[in-house]
């Protein structure tokens, strides 16, 4: 394609192309740095070097390219842009879990395997380390990774207790790797350990302040403690950073929280064109229920329909599927509970009985554990739902809050006067393709 072309596509001012070339122990790179303004070439330059010198070559190529744009890029002294391990198979092994990672789900798992591969190989390297312990971390809200597909408190401590153990050993390596402090900061915060959760964040932050997985992890930490202005704020920029189908989801779900549901079903609307082959099973969800909260009968059930196509049980009549689904929109949509039927009524979360109307069902609900929410693990957002801001101030639900150790008892939105349009939105609104990067 056209250089110009794809800078418009993308919404970018310059572009790096080049390629990179083997032979046995011998690398040969080539690089230059292009205007897609006018496809002008503004720098290039060849690079021949051992296969050891990759780490190198990676920082070298990069300080180049800052030189041409006259922009710095922050290294002092002997400071590098990758973290160099001796084992170039660790490092593979290292990326390969990363792109697992990014995709969540099952693939957690395989993504631990290839950290322990990693560190296996190369036990003094602090990233492979970090990468493990955040794996860890993130797992315990997956219930598919975990053998009876339900966590009990004592699988979720233990999981925490291996994300500390990795991620202490990270520090200890390298005391300024932020993913290592990302992991820590979540595992703060799954212990309801607030105040010294935020601060973990900040400093990973300030390490690395364009790191996707930092943002998002401080943003689902901002929607815990009720700052849900903030957390948009942060679920934007990590979507931003990296549209993957993990962070479309949660910015969805933060601009729902918000009371945006106009923008989140914009959000939504990106998810499916830039997760085609259904990667993240919950982000199709969220956006079908998302369909169902604005009312759109038809929408909705058209998006349950799509999810069921593709994860209905082997041996499911796919017409008893498509009738079951549609007896759940309609008795949603129409607080007609008894159009739902009993095997989907009974599975039922709080915040759609209330959504129904069903106010004494949602409490009595909330007094239980939310099959959602890992055992142990204190989430007061349950609890910051528009739907619930009717009876807020009902006894209840105000003891309900304050059992669940919530620091607040109103959550904090985004004032109207306040609100910016998310970043992914003004993106997709210049032709940006939907073919991106998931966690």
């Amino acid at each position: 394609m056209d250089p110009r072309t794809i800078g418009e596509e993308l919404g970018v001012h310059y572009l790096i192309e080049g390629s990179v070339r083997k032979a046995g122990d011998q690398l040969r790179i080539t690089a230059q740095l292009i205007d897609a303004t006018d496809g002008s070439h503004l720098w290039s330059d060849q690079y021949d070097r051992e296969l050891k010198d990759v780490f190198a070559i990676q920082t070298e190529i990069a300080e180049s390219i800052a030189a041409a744009l006259r922009v710095p890029l922050g290294l002092e002294g002997d400071e590098t842009l990758v973290t160099p391990t001796s084992d170039l198979a660790a490092y593979d092994l290292y990326l390969a879990g990363r792109t697992k990672m990014r995709e969540r789900g099952v693939g957690l798992l395989e993504a631990k395997r290839l950290f322990e591969a990693a560190i296996a190989r190369d036990s003094g390297w602090a990233p492979a380390w970090a990468a493990l312990a955040e794996a860890s971390e993130i797992r315990i809200w997956y219930n598919e990774t975990f053998p009876d597909s339900m966590p009990d408190s004592v699988s979720v401590r233990t999981a925490l207790a291996d994300a500390e153990r990795a991620a202490r050993r990270a520090l200890e390596l390298d005391g300024r790797n932020a993913s290592a402090l990302v992991a820590l900061g979540s595992l703060q915060r799954d212990r309801g350990q607030w105040d010294t959760a935020e601060a973990t964040y900040r400093r990973a932050l300030a390490l690395d302040p364009d790191n996707p997985e930092a943002h998002q992890q401080y943003g689902e930490f901002l929607r815990e403690v009720g700052r849900i202005g903030e957390a948009v704020r942060a679920l934007d920029r990590a979507a931003a950073l990296d549209p993957a189908p993990i962070r479309i989801d949660l910015l969805g779900l933060h601009l729902e929280l918000d009371d945006r549901p106009e923008e989140a079903l914009e959000v939504y609307e990106i998810g499916p064109q830039r997760d085609p082959d259904v990667t993240l099973p919950r982000l199709w969800v969220d956006a079908a229920m998302a369909r169902m909260w604005a009312g759109d009968e038809e929408a909705a059930l058209d998006a349950f329909q799509a999810f069921a196509g593709e994860f209905a049980p082997p041996g499911m009549n796919p017409d008893e599927v498509a009738e079951d689904l549609g007896g759940f929109v309609r008795g949603v949509v129409t607080s007609d509970s008894s159009l739902i039927p009993d095997a989907i009524r009974s599975g039922l979360p709080p915040d759609v009985w209330r959504m129904m109307g069903g106010r004494d069902r949602a409490l009595a609900m909330l007094h239980g554990q939310n099959p959602l929410v890992p055992a142990g693990v204190p989430l007061p957002s349950t609890f910051w739902h528009p739907v619930y801001d009717p009876i807020r101030s009902h006894p209840e639900f105000a003891g309900l809050m304050e059992a669940s150790g919530a620091p607040r008892m109103v959550p904090q939105r985004t004032p109207p006067s306040e609100r910016t349009r998310p970043l992914i939105l003004q993106e997709s609104s210049v032709g940006r393709p939907g073919s991106g990067a998931a966690p």
